[in-house]
């Protein structure tokens, strides 16, 4: 895709770039870029990116800047087990954010749920926040609510005495035979996040978009 000036623009600063090349679904680009065919590349595999950490003058080259998206997990509130509120709540509780930031987001993340961002004119704190502390005590309380009963083991029992459980989807899409690679468009994301029998996915909100993982 090339990107141009706008001619039609009439505004008080003139662009300082006149030509963009964006190489959409190119293979190779990390490639491109070391043989100077790219003069800027993003997003770049992990794969790549080791590589470029253990070069001191590729590591001086990286550039990084936030990333502003919420990720969070989608809930098939329309059934059975999901669809009891107080069940979503105990798991909400049982979730330790706080750990899960840490650990996989390197502590710049926020407990924070499915809710409008805090520079968001929607923005409503008491929604944003609520049912995201990590409180197993509080977890438990509800779940003796909706799931009373335990086997000998502590595992909490549905109606008909079987272990409670629920399935967490992953996606499946197989990239180039690896079954570590995995993308999707999100058109097809949608249509299998809708139809194949799950409780809880997991979606990103960024940029105004929602990536489904399923």
């Amino acid at each position: 895709m090339l990107w141009v000036p706008n001619e039609s623009y009439n505004g008080p600063h003139k662009p300082g770039i006149q030509r963009v090349v964006n190489y959409i679904g190119a293979s190779g680009p990390f490639n491109m870029w070391l043989n100077k065919e790219l003069d800027v590349m993003s997003n770049i595999p992990l794969a790549d990116l080791r590589f470029m950490r253990r070069d001191p003058e590729l590591n001086k080259m990286l550039t990084w800047f936030n990333n502003f998206q919420v990720d969070y997990l989608s809930l098939d509130t329309m059934n059975p087990p999901l669809d009891n509120l107080k069940l979503r709540q105990a798991l909400s509780h049982a979730i330790d954010r706080n750990e899960l930031n840490d650990v996989v987001y390197i502590s710049q993340g926020a407990p924070h749920q499915a809710a409008p961002r805090p520079e968001s004119v929607y923005y409503h704190e008491r929604l944003a926040t609520q049912h995201t502390e990590f409180d197993l005590d509080k977890a438990n309380e509800y779940l003796d609510k909706v799931l009373p009963d335990k086997d000998a083991e502590g595992f909490r029992l549905n109606k008909n005495g079987e272990r409670f459980s629920f399935i967490l989807t992953a996606r499946t899409d197989i990239v180039n035979g690896d079954d570590r690679i995995v993308v999707a468009h999100r058109p097809a994301a949608v249509d299998h996040f809708l139809a194949a029998p799950f409780h809880l996915g997991v979606a990103t909100l960024h940029g105004g978009k929602i990536e489904i993982l399923c």
